[in-house]
């Protein structure tokens, strides 16, 4: 029954079709957790037609269908959902999952707030409304700031005889500048170790594939030699070491062995970077045997949502990522093979008079985005459908297109075949509308959750083609979409506590384990009630064995009792074999302080590495902090090269860290800018460097650092030891104007030498504790209001003359605590 036709006889239908209905929902709740989602949506869909005026019968098959991605489909199933009972919390949450995945955050965004609304104690959905309004936020700040042709720009501002490869660097390394096929086996073998080229070399590969893609057609012809073979192979989706194991069943790339990866080359799997670097590098090397396709998640919205940005800004740099979307969008957009087979993304279009000559012509350069109902947007979209004609797509974007469709569209351009990927499919490939449309999908165990095959189709010179499958291979334990931090908004979305549902009604939802603890049980047995306090009660007396037990108290001779609190006391306040308790906690504080010193090597420590005149020191941290979250505050000041946060022994974070930046003048402008900012609810300390660049230097722990270590009063155990805290000034001297005198007059009163010198203000860690207390304050606050005015003159001095007075500067920071 449908609910348009037979809305009155569904309100009025029996209990015994209820009854059905209730059933075909269960099985499918079993499919479902059985992940079985196709076999569950029929059983969803069943259900539905037997009593179709049931809202969670369609929040349910919504959920099934943002598992198998047909986001359209459970955009629609959720509207019906909420149009039946608009209560429903979970049909809301549901359409709001369904199109955060089609990257229509400002919609998604509408539905969670309806979401809280309607359900104020639901943590998980303030949770999920805060991270898509942070989404939204950033979106319309990239546009507000987006200008044109900034692809072009940021390709020529890339200067790679700037970037310098480490000594320490024993990855595989360009021969006179060229990329060759020793250079890329050893990048292969490189990446199956889980380690990273250096950058010079990912920025090399990245900009010589432009430079092709900007002088290859949208529309690229195939022709294959006498003597070779094509292989075409579908989605990879970021698995290097199913990609790589194609080569290993089909032979590595060569001018004979020719390839065409049909996009989707990147997303969801964790190993993204490593397989389009691999594909950037062979395109380099034969650029006339091996092809790319441009996939819908070469794009900036899928790889915001599936992973691709957050793992090249992991691995790399921001910088990085915004040159990988800049070459997508130079990826041709169909191929031809010997003008009788089309390859495409995607699939066919809305129109019926599409030519060959369309493709061509269309203009795909810096196209990152795809506008809907486009040709190019429906060539990365469309999926081919069992019935006749077109209908919309399940998948929200582009259409849907039967047989006749595409027979009309090959006869239309005289071809034989479409071949097309885009489609995750059981056995890896299927052949559909009469054997004129063929998809193949090459990445096996698709998300290590759906079982299926992968598949490659080899074509000869004279088109015929042939077909190979193959399971899926181990891989290190890194799970898919670990860089894809939306998608867990979608993936791990609850099933919502609806105010109006009780507790028998919602049990359906919980794992089998889980079920047993709300079926029925027999009544508890009846027991008598206590006449008295069981703690009361008379215990048994001590047994026979307490004889033995001084026995058992003397079995070890060097047993040395504990010493009791009032012995402790009794030893502090007198004299034991001529050492006070003072005396002897004084001197294991020194031998611990001298063993510390002979131990302590800043310049060989395994930890440390890069430039220290390009690493800033980050203290008084959240112990909350990621090495994400440092590297997303800090590049605004410029391209982060490293960031590492300081651990203990059990892996607990000490709540400082180094943060190397590429360029020096970077992380000068860190240090005079970034002290004192809110991070996680805490200020933070900032410094340079010291144990590599003072000669001399200790840390606090042994015995140096700057400042004193701590103070009483209603400051008490608060250390301090830079800018945050309090000078030392000379008791007769006002504090210095300009913010260079500043900070070698703070270096000077930290070196400890006294000299006339006091300890004035606070140290409670906040940089604005002590300026707010007698006139000093208020002088202070107007020398600094007037060094700010100055910091453009303090931020123009040169690199040069920055390493002539490292010395004389290499004192106004706090103590590198390691």
């Amino acid at each position: 029954m449908s609910s348009d036709s037979n809305g009155d006889q569904n309100v009025l239908c029996s209990e015994e079709v209820k009854t059905k209905a209730e059933e075909a929902k269960d099985a499918a709740n079993k499919l479902f957790q059985a992940r079985k989602y196709e076999a569950a949506i029929e059983k969803y869909s069943e259900a539905i037609a037997l009593n179709s005026t049931v809202a969670a019968y369609y929040a349910n098959r919504s959920f099934a269908y943002i598992k198998t991605e047909a986001y359209g489909y459970a955009v629609a199933d959720a509207d019906s959902a909420v149009k039946i009972d608009p209560s429903y919390v979970k049909g809301y949450y549901r359409r709001a999952a369904a199109n955060m995945a089609l990257c229509k955050f400002k919609d998604a965004l509408r539905d969670f707030r309806i979401v809280v609304k309607k359900a104020p104690s639901d943590k998980d959905a303030r949770t999920r409304l805060s991270e898509c309004e942070k989404i939204v936020r950033r979106i319309e700040f990239e546009k507000a700031i987006e200008v044109e042709s900034s692809q072009k720009n940021l390709a020529e501002t890339i200067d790679l005889t700037a970037i310098t490869v480490d000594p320490s660097y024993d990855g595989p390394k360009f021969e006179d500048g060229k990329i060759s096929k020793e250079f890329i086996d050893g990048m292969m073998e490189f990446f199956k170790n889980q380690k990273k080229i250096h950058r010079k070399y990912a920025y090399q590969i990245i900009l010589a594939v432009r430079k092709i893609m900007l002088e290859t057609p949208s529309l690229v012809d195939i022709t294959i030699p006498q003597d070779s073979k094509l292989t075409v192979c579908g989605d990879v989706h970021g698995q290097y070491y199913d990609f790589i194991n194609i080569f290993n069943i089909n032979g590595v790339p060569s001018e004979t062995n020719m390839y065409l990866f049909n996009g989707d080359f990147v997303d969801r799997g964790s190993f993204s970077l490593e397989v389009i670097l691999t594909l950037f590098a062979y395109k380099c090397l034969y650029p006339n045997s091996l092809y790319l396709t441009r996939g819908n998640h070469e794009t900036d919205d899928m790889n915001k949502v599936y992973g691709f940005e957050g793992e090249v800004k992991a691995k790399y740099s921001e910088q990085m990522f915004e040159l990988f979307s800049a070459t997508f969008s130079t990826l041709p957009l169909a191929h031809l093979i010997k003008k009788k087979i089309l390859v495409v993304h995607g699939g066919l279009f809305s129109r019926d008079d599409v030519t060959l000559d369309d493709i061509r012509n269309i203009e795909r350069f810096n196209k990152k985005q795809l506008d809907q109902g486009s040709l190019m947007c429906e060539l990365l979209w469309s999926d081919p459908q069992t019935l006749p004609g077109r209908g919309p797509s399940k998948r929200g974007v582009g259409i849907q297109f039967g047989p006749d469709v595409t027979e009309n569209f090959l006869k239309r351009n005289n071809l034989d075949l479409l071949i097309r990927s885009h489609e995750v499919k059981e056995n890896g490939y299927v052949i559909d509308h009469n054997g004129k449309c063929i998809t193949v999908f090459s990445a096996p165990n698709y998300c290590d959750t759906i079982g299926n095959k992968g598949a490659i189709i080899n074509i000869t010179p004279d088109l015929k083609l042939s077909y190979k499958t193959f399971e899926a291979v181990p891989h290190p334990n890194i799970r898919p979409m670990a860089y894809a931090k939306l998608i867990e908004i979608i993936n791990r979305i609850k099933f919502v506590k609806n105010p109006i549902t009780n507790l028998q009604n919602m049990t359906d939802k919980l794992p089998p384990n889980l079920l047993a603890l709300f079926a029925p049980r027999p009544p508890l047995p009846y027991s008598k009630p206590l006449d008295r306090d069981p703690a009361k009660r008379k215990g048994p007396t001590i047994s026979g064995v307490g004889q033995y037990i001084s026995l058992l108290k003397a079995y070890d001779p060097d047993y040395v009792p504990t010493e009791t609190v009032e012995e402790k006391k009794k030893r502090k306040v007198s004299s034991l074999m001529g050492f006070s308790y003072l005396a002897e906690k004084k001197q294991k504080a020194e031998e611990a302080i001298k063993k510390g010193l002979e131990e302590w090597d800043p310049n060989n420590d395994e930890h440390v590495t890069g430039d220290p005149f390009k690493t800033l020191f980050v203290a008084r941290m959240s112990f909350e902090m990621t090495e994400k979250d440092l590297r997303r505050e800090f590049e605004m000041y410029g391209p982060v090269e490293n960031v590492r946060i300081v651990k203990r022994k059990d892996g607990q974070p000490r709540g400082y860290a180094f943060i190397e930046f590429e360029r020096e003048k970077d992380m000068k402008a860190a240090y005079k800018d970034a002290d004192g900012v809110k991070l996680l609810g805490r200020r933070i300390l900032v410094d340079v460097e010291r144990g590599r660049t003072v000669k001399g230097w200790r840390p606090r722990r042994l015995g140096g650092g700057l400042g004193g270590t701590r103070i009483g009063g209603p400051e008490q155990n608060q250390k301090y030891s830079g800018r945050e805290g309090s000078y030392a000034i000379h008791a007769n001297h006002p504090p210095p104007v300009s913010s260079s005198h500043d900070r070698e007059h703070r270096g000077q009163s930290r070196g400890g030498n006294g000299g006339g010198y006091s300890q004035a203000g606070s140290s409670s860690g906040s940089r604005y504790g002590s300026r707010h207390s007698g006139s000093y304050g208020s002088s202070y606050d107007r020398d600094r209001e007037y060094s700010r005015r100055r910091s453009g003159r303090s931020r123009s001095r040169s690199p040069g003359r920055y390493r002539e007075d490292k010395d004389k500067y290499g004192s106004k920071g706090r103590d590198r605590r390691r």
